[in-house]
């Protein structure tokens, strides 16, 4: 915030903030949001605060929350951006944690510079600044600043990577995370320019085909390239359940071979209550069966 702060008159914002504590640790979710609340105050800044009792070592059930949070933070401020301070080093570790799980090319487009947050917009305009580099600046400015100590909790898979994993990579490489965004870059375009070319394969596009239910034209869909099948699959699939996780690449393939399989009744399951079935002559998708 304090950066934004700096830049307000230049970049004519109008700043407000949001601080959410997690429950994790009482004594220091009081300074964090005791500090927040200085601050604002300090620099006539609008400040809301909430507080939740995520559980423990549920970093996805934590991370919706706190986004939940924030999305109806901006609503009651009446923002249309929230801004993150997600640095290179979250890259860096959401790529490395994706890649160790399995992922495809979606998943290394890694974390978004910009992109949608219900009616609002969700930047992160620091992903190119290291979490060293943003520390100095705060020390060189005087700026106060609290740590988390739930970052230093190996119990989080996350932390895990940061502590253990990252170090031993840049053992071999010190420049690995720079390496693992530019990556990300590459992968983002190539991402990019996949979802605009399957988004033209106009007989392949997911059609309604009654309630939680979507189809694709099966000869359609087999013509495309095997790249945009998955994305035409997966066009489908966030048509039918825009929330839906835990997709990985065994999912994906076990939908292409449903595609070419000789069986006109083929049948698979997905996580979040999520099916597919292959008739004759389309591909359909239906959620909450």
């Amino acid at each position: 915030m304090a950066l934004l702060y700096r830049l307000r008159r230049k970049l004519r914002l109008k700043l407000s903030a949001a601080h959410l504590s997690h429950g994790w640790n009482a004594a220091n979710d009081r300074r964090a949001r005791r500090l927040v609340e200085r601050l604002c105050r300090e620099w006539d800044v609008p400040c809301l605060t909430g507080r939740i009792r995520a559980p423990r070592r549920q970093e996805a059930a934590a991370r919706d929350a706190r986004y939940g949070f924030l999305e109806r933070a901006a609503g009651r401020l009446k923002a249309s951006t929230i801004v993150t301070a997600h640095t290179l080093d979250d890259q860096a570790e959401t790529m490395l944690l994706r890649i160790l799980r399995g992922t495809g090319l979606r998943g290394l487009s890694g974390i978004p510079h910009v992109r949608r947050q219900g009616a609002v917009r969700l930047a992160r305009p620091l992903l190119s600044v290291s979490k060293a580099d943003l520390l100095r600046f705060l020390k060189e400015e005087k700026i106060p600043f609290v740590r988390d100590p739930s970052n230093r909790d190996t119990r989080f898979t996350r932390n895990r990577l940061r502590s253990r994993f990252l170090p031993a990579a840049e053992r071999f490489n010190p420049q690995v995370k720079r390496v693992l965004a530019s990556l990300q870059d590459i992968c983002g375009e190539a991402q990019d320019y996949l979802s605009k070319q399957a988004a033209r394969a106009r007989k392949a596009r997911p059609r309604p085909a009654g309630r939680g239910k979507v189809k694709v034209d099966l000869g359609a869909f087999k013509s495309l390239h095997p790249a945009l099948r998955r994305e035409a699959a997966l066009a489908a699939l966030t048509r039918l359940d825009p929330g839906l996780k835990r997709l990985t690449y065994v999912h994906i393939e076990g939908l292409m071979d449903l595609v070419e399989s000789g069986n006109p009744a083929a049948f698979m399951r997905l996580p979040g209550r999520v099916h597919i079935k292959r008739t004759q002559n389309s591909l359909v998708f239906t959620s909450g069966g």
